[in-house]
């Protein structure tokens, strides 16, 4: 059983998606079925059919890949899905990293996330549509350093789906992050703020320019929709026609 198994995954392996195929079937030792096998004889089968796959891979410039590749399913919905589980990408030794490269004029390269409720049902408001998640470990545990989140603003259909976007990252002597920045589905974005009422609405102080490098603030006029740039100076607040130009 053990010797089938073997040449089954190496023949697979060598097959599939590529033209080159060969019979990695010639074992040093004959095992029979249901019989009691010596480990020596079967690690040198293992061996024989391990090293004439690494011959037939030698030549190749890439690795060989199957057509769909379903883990925990038998119907992948791409090239490559695992069901119901997790992935990792782990690096000791190099850095590990996701690479996604577009080599076309057509369509750039693309990080989709996907969420429904159960049966493709409708999310609901509040449901958290994607996460990127960046985690430190402290010595025994790890800590959640910041997000970027998005959680639907309404129920789901086919013709509205309104959403908002949080950013987040953990203060010093917490493991945990919070919220710092808000955009809602109007796009409004809120500075210390989960409920920002216009396009900019900050919570805190804001500082514009330095000592060094003089900036100000472009408004317009409400009555000649003309812009002026507004500026402290000598302790004046003092308004100039024109946009600021730094």
């Amino acid at each position: 059983m053990i010797k089938h198994l073997i040449a089954a995954l190496f023949a697979l392996l060598i097959s599939a998606g590529s033209a080159i195929a060969q019979n990695c079937s010639a074992y040093p030792n004959t095992l029979t079925n249901g019989q009691p096998a010596d480990a020596t004889q079967v690690m040198a089968n293992f061996n024989a059919i391990q090293n004439c796959a690494n011959n037939q891979l030698a030549g190749l410039n890439t690795a060989v890949i199957f057509s769909s590749v379903g883990i925990g399913t038998t119907t992948p919905q791409g090239k490559f899905q695992v069901q119901d589980g997790g992935a990792f990408i782990v690096g000791t030794t190099a850095q590990p990293f996701l690479g996604i490269q577009a080599f076309t004029s057509s369509f750039a390269a693309t990080v989709n996330m996907y969420r429904s409720r159960d049966s493709l049902a409708p999310v609901q408001s509040g449901d958290i549509l994607g996460v990127w998640n960046a985690w430190g470990f402290g010595g025994g545990a790890w800590n959640n350093a910041g997000y970027i989140s998005v959680f639907a603003d309404q129920s789901f259909t086919n013709s509205t789906g309104a959403a908002y976007m949080t950013f987040a990252t953990a203060p010093s002597g917490s493991v945990s992050a919070v919220e710092r920045i808000r955009i809602d589905s109007t796009g409004n974005v809120g500075v210390g703020t989960t409920s920002p009422t216009v396009k900019l609405d900050v919570v805190g102080a804001v500082k514009i320019g330095t000592a060094a490098a003089l900036r100000g603030i472009t408004l317009f006029d409400t009555t000649s929709s003309q812009p002026f740039c507004v500026r402290v100076t000598g302790g004046n607040v003092t308004a100039t026609s024109g946009a600021c130009t730094q």
